[in-house]
């Protein structure tokens, strides 16, 4: 592919973070010009109905999302949209200013395995810039996620603070909310995915959206996702996993397995941050499948790393029982239209595996799911 060939060994001459930077201004400018968009993403082509599916109250026009961490501050999502994701998550982001991260470098590749380390920190300009961004851009035709976390001062017994506070500011744009409690980078975050504090926080954000909504005239508060770490041990992740049931079920939200790991058989340099890539994929594809196993059905499951093309994402599916999935690191290396590319990829898996459709795939299709 030209971009492959061409483009990502020029760009990879560049520090990564000054590469990710130049392309999302890129993007932002293709959000008003309808030329540049095109040139982006190649010619428009309609929905697959094969792949359209109903889950948490939205319409997907495709299983294959955007993970939280390329577009921090929402400045693309539109651009992102049109080059034929399925849904798209924005941020993470933290209250009011936002933070600045940690010290740069904080982006690394991996090239010769097609990945990226990360120890960025969660930088963004705030949930209050978010919002008047995101007030500023017009409706997307695919579900729109934000992407809460915590600011590196919060003391962590403080975090639902956070949590709240972007989740008021931000109520009115966003389709989901991911509470990411998963994130290396911040310190004793990933505390926030065991015992009382997440009995805590989970139960705390359910009130408040549930008091959301019912400010907004809703009928039903809008789906919280929370995003768990591929380095939980599975005990502890079941127990996690059946607070969300206890939770979350009644208001047909979801929960995201995978982010970043640490864990040294898998991440060759620990000391670098995160690691994302396709090394990532086996123990991302066994842990959602543990979490699927747990969880029974009964809440949809989002299926989240080392996903390079739609091969990965059909075995994650199928293996894993998760009915949608998320790449980010993928994008630098196979380019814009990898979106496009990973759909007309899973499609081929289909139609070798003799699947009609998408909701076909999963060994345990949770029960709200549609057609």
């Amino acid at each position: 592919m030209l971009y492959e060939k061409l483009l990502a060994p020029l760009l990879f001459r560049l520090d990564a973070e000054t590469a990710h930077n130049g392309a999302l201004g890129l993007l932002r400018r293709a959000n008003s010009r309808p030329w540049l968009q095109a040139l982006l993403a190649g010619r428009d082509r309609a929905p697959e109905p094969r792949l359209e599916q109903t889950l948490c109250g939205m319409r997907f026009r495709n299983p294959i999302g955007l993970a939280a961490g390329f577009d921090k501050n929402g400045i693309a999502a539109p651009a992102l949209a049109a080059l034929g994701f399925g849904f798209i998550t924005v941020g993470s982001v933290t209250p009011r200013d936002g933070q600045p991260g940690n010290p740069r470098p904080r982006l690394f590749r991996d090239v010769p395995n097609r990945a990226l380390w990360n120890r960025l920190g969660f930088n963004n300009r705030g949930a209050d810039t978010l919002a008047g961004v995101l007030e500023r851009q017009p409706g997307l035709p695919v579900p729109l996620g934000i992407s809460l976390g915590k600011a590196l001062q919060t003391p962590i017994d403080d975090a639902f603070g956070d949590y709240a506070y972007s989740l008021e500011k931000l109520h009115p744009y966003a389709d989901f909310f991911e509470i990411c409690i998963s994130s290396p980078n911040t310190l004793n975050l990933r505390e926030l995915q065991e015992g009382s504090r997440l009995d805590n926080l989970l139960t705390g954000l359910v009130k408040k959206a549930d008091d959301l909504a019912r400010s907004a005239g809703m009928a039903r508060r809008k789906p919280l996702w929370p995003k768990f770490a591929p380095d939980m041990p599975p005990i502890l992740r079941d127990i996690a996993l059946t607070k969300c049931r206890e939770l979350l079920d009644p208001a047909i939200d979801a929960v995201v397995m995978g982010n970043t790991t640490i864990d040294p058989a898998f991440n060759p340099d620990p000391a670098k941050g995160g690691y994302s890539g396709p090394p990532l994929f086996p123990k991302a594809r066994d842990q959602v499948r543990g979490a699927a196993a747990r969880l029974e059905g009964r809440l949809p499951l989002v299926g989240n790393g080392g996903i390079f093309d739609g091969g990965d994402a059909y075995t994650m599916m199928k293996e894993s029982g998760c009915p949608l999935v998320q790449l980010h690191s993928a994008l630098p290396y196979r380019g814009p239209m990898i979106a496009r590319r990973m759909v007309e990829e899973l499609l081929q898996a289909m139609d070798r595996n003799g699947v009609r459709h998408v909701s076909e795939i999963t060994i345990s299709q949770p029960s709200r799911s549609s057609k």
